[in-house]
């Protein structure tokens, strides 16, 4: 879901992605019904909206000038969040052999040419990130990207710079582990002041390492 003035837009399982304006509590849609899955995340721009779906295939449908557009799919990628950056989107996918799948794709189709070298990041075994509802990701300041991931074995905290991805550091998160548990959403204030929240779902009352927060930037979790 993202706020523009007094209108909300938010992407649905079977709808699409609706328009609402709080003023005058009228609904619209801006992008119909995706048959490769649901929305999960959506980024503004101006007027427009891009809306990613996650199923079997990766989508991200873009609204131009009223029109709908698929700019950008993957086949046999699970998306999981979709964050805008400058003239263009961050894609986090499920891992594709042994890595994350992290992508940098144009806005509109007229700047094909953005890109953005993004690092190679490897899971851990039966390790992936949650599809939160465009959660699981954020940009920090004006180009530190972090995301959240889990699995049976694990909880991470991923950030890097995406100017200079070099600047890549992982930590681990004093979170509970297991399937269907781990890590959900990541929320930074600031550039040092951020909290993730998790679980297991398939345990909802049980409330045991379920938030971390951090003063340092991530190095450190408490």
């Amino acid at each position: 879901m993202r706020f523009k003035k007094d209108q909300l837009i938010f992407g649905t399982s079977k709808s699409g992605v609706i328009h609402y304006n709080e003023e005058t509590k009228q609904a619209s849609l801006y992008l119909a019904r995706n048959p490769n899955g649901e929305f999960r995340d959506v980024a503004m721009f101006g007027q427009n909206v891009c809306g990613m779906v996650s199923g079997d295939n990766g989508v991200i449908d873009e609204t131009m000038n009223s029109s709908a557009t698929a700019i950008v799919e993957d086949k046999g990628v699970f998306y999981d969040d979709l964050v805008r950056y400058k003239n263009g989107l961050i894609l986090l996918g499920d891992p594709v052999n042994g890595h994350f799948f992290l992508k940098s794709a144009p806005i509109s189709l007229g700047s094909a040419t953005y890109f953005i070298h993004l690092p190679t990041i490897e899971n851990q075994p039966n390790e992936a990130c949650y599809a939160a509802s465009g959660t699981t990701a954020q940009l920090v300041g004006k180009s530190d990207y972090v995301f959240v991931s889990g699995g049976k074995e694990s909880a991470r905290f991923h950030r890097f710079d995406l100017r200079d991805s070099s600047t890549y550091f992982v930590r681990d998160l004093p979170m509970v582990k297991g399937e269907g548990a781990g890590p959900f959403s990541v929320c930074f204030t600031d550039a040092t002041h951020g909290v993730v929240v998790g679980g297991n779902y398939l345990q909802p009352k049980d409330t045991t390492g379920t938030c971390v927060y951090t003063e340092d930037g991530g190095k450190t979790w408490l």
